[in-house]
């Protein structure tokens, strides 16, 4: 006699005799009925749109002034038709292993080796991410410090710049100790709701100045801000330079950047059929997409050749609405830093205490007998582990990862009346085929394998390392990234790097080899696998063209300077501690 699933929230029953298990195509983990998922439709978007905006929004911008208004709005429209396609490869990839993590995608389809280096582009992500917060603290704070002080401000020149770098990174040094941050966890909406405010800001200063052949706008400099003319003859529509290009493509691909968050949410979100998942990240990306295209697009016209790296530095000291963006930013910038701390030192400390082990895996002769030995067992007990996880996975047991959900509270997308979710036939088998339903009682044997996972099988790496250890490390990785923000002034150069290196790497290289890797030899998929193939021929050579012009321009200003005879002065006045900057708006005039 045929049995017959239960019903998803009231919906019909579908016959369940055709499906036992998983199928061989995919696997839902946590399975499709979990309590663990509680994130709703809406609620998805809003929080994958919260995750992808960030302080790349601000040097928009001036990626549209490097590659030209008509062709970065064509860019922006294509880095997020491209980061779509990315975000659907890496999701249909942890479909298919039933794994949730970056890290354990890469370890299931290449073994331990890949689980380090992802580990290691964390650690890096997160490294130049907490650069960028400094810099734009510092980049935010000094018009207001300028505005309030005066000149016993600008007379402090670049070193004030360093002093606010070194104060930030003093300030938040015990949140950055602290193992849990969950208080902070709503930040990222705050920061989308501070880029509409920009975009409307935007709006409003640019319209402004339209119709006019120039307006006045600010641009930094050593010694503070100074107002310049902007001409709209010099308005560039397609940039003619392919080195500028390779300067604001890096821009564009950072801008959409959130794969290891969209595999969390994939795990929290209620009824994760396909369609259901692709309407999740064709919303957000398109919500992102046109607060980018006003930024960007605007934010060029009000500034023009004299585009900052940040387009705040652009707005007048006395600017009401830039004094409370930046203040706003600025506080923002400021608790963040330590969110972007913590994955990056968790990669870190991963790395230290597992790379011999995986060495040792991917080649033998390095490490002495002895730690070979040590390393043998150790692998016996980690594949004990594995199957023990693969078997609990299997019948429906959450991992540990899962306890915590993004959202709080249990958001459903209601399409009927008091609530009530009408489901689709087609995607309810989709459903049922995907997630293992769960069991309805559990052997002695399982329920102890199950609480020893959840109480040991999860250590975090964290908890293996001495309180001194931990110390050390978090103040060097906090502090050399102060240190590189001090060396790299510019929010754009600082961006560049990072999407050459890391959101390529991250965005475009691996989702595309572990999708290739998991799916190559299923029937099907041919789109993806071709999608995937052209993410590999063109990113990988584009990010290292990428590199080496953002190394080359790692030590740019944060403004464009129009002449090398203002640089001169601007040198000679910053010798003479910006005593006399009143001349620089005169001496600006002729440019």
């Amino acid at each position: 006699m045929a049995t017959v699933a239960p019903s998803l929230n009231g919906g019909p029953t579908v016959p369940a005799g055709a499906y036992t298990g998983l199928s061989p195509q995919s696997r839902l983990v946590p399975p499709h009925d979990s309590s663990r998922r509680q994130v709703s439709l809406f609620g998805a978007t809003g929080t994958l749109v919260a995750h992808i905006i960030g302080g790349g929004v601000l040097a928009f911008p001036y990626a549209y002034s490097q590659a030209g208004i008509v062709l970065g709005g064509v860019l922006t429209v294509v880095a997020g038709i491209l980061a779509d396609l990315s975000l659907q490869l890496i999701v249909l990839t942890a479909r298919a292993t039933g794994q949730i993590e970056y890290y354990d995608i890469a370890a299931k389809l290449y073994g331990p080796v890949a689980r380090i280096i992802v580990a290691a582009l964390v650690c890096l992500a997160s490294f130049l991410n907490l650069c960028l917060l400094t810099i734009l603290i510092a980049d935010l704070s000094a018009p207001v410090l300028e505005y309030a002080f005066g000149s016993a401000w600008t007379a402090r020149g670049d070193w004030g710049l360093i002093e606010v770098k070194v104060v930030a990174c003093v300030l938040v040094l015990p949140l950055h100790l602290c193992t849990s941050l969950h208080a902070l966890r709503y930040l990222a909406i705050a920061t989308a709701s501070t880029a509409l405010m920009l975009a409307l800001m935007v709006l409003i200063r640019s319209s402004e100045s339209l119709g006019a052949p120039s307006h006045s706008v600010a641009i930094a400099h050593q010694c503070g801000l100074s107002i310049v003319q902007a001409h709209t003859d010099r308005l560039l529509f397609i940039t003619e330079r392919w080195q500028s290009l390779l300067s604001a493509l890096p821009i564009f691909v950072c801008a959409y950047m959130c794969h290891t968050n969209v595999l969390r949410l994939h795990a929290e979100f209620v009824m994760p059929t396909r369609n259901r998942v692709k309407r999740v990240i064709h919303s957000s990306l398109s919500i992102v997409m046109v607060i980018y295209l006003i930024v960007g697009s605007f934010g060029y016209l009000y500034a023009i050749e004299r585009t900052c790296g940040n387009v705040l530095l652009n707005f007048r000291r006395d600017d009401s609405l830039a004094i409370m963006l930046r203040v706003c930013l600025a506080f923002i910038s400021l608790g963040c830093m330590p969110l972007q701390l913590m994955p990056g030192r968790r990669a870190l400390f991963y790395v230290i205490h597992h790379l011999p082990s995986s060495l040792a895996c991917w080649c033998p002769s390095i490490l002495s007998p002895r730690a070979l030995a040590t390393f043998s067992q150790q692998n016996d007990s980690a594949h004990h582990h594995n199957q023990q996880t693969d078997t609990l996975s299997s019948t429906g047991s959450p991992p540990e990862l899962l306890r915590q959900p993004m959202i709080a509270g249990k958001g459903r997308s209601s399409d009927g009346e008091d609530g009530a979710m009408t489901v689709d036939i087609m995607e309810q088998t989709d459903l049922q085929q995907e997630g293992s339903p769960e069991p309805d009682g559990e052997s002695p044997d399982r329920e102890a394998r199950r609480l020893s996972l959840e109480r040991g099988g999860t250590i975090d790496v964290l908890d293996k390392v001495g309180w001194v250890h931990y110390v050390i490390g978090t103040v060097l990785y906090a502090g050399t990234a102060t240190l590189v923000s001090i060396y790299v002034r510019s929010l754009s150069s600082i961006l560049t790097l990072g999407g050459s290196t890391v959101a390529m790497t991250i965005a475009f290289v691996l989702p595309s080899g572990l999708y290739l890797r998991a799916n190559w030899a299923r029937q099907g998929g041919r789109a993806f696998k071709i999608c995937s193939i052209l993410f590999l021929v063109f990113a990988v050579p584009l990010g290292l063209l990428g590199t080496i012009e953002a190394i080359y321009k790692l030590s740019s200003p944060r403004c464009p300077v129009p002449s090398p005879l203002l640089q001169r002065h601007l040198t000679h006045m910053v010798h003479r501690q910006c005593r006399d900057t009143v001349l620089i708006p005169s001496v600006l005039r002729h440019f």
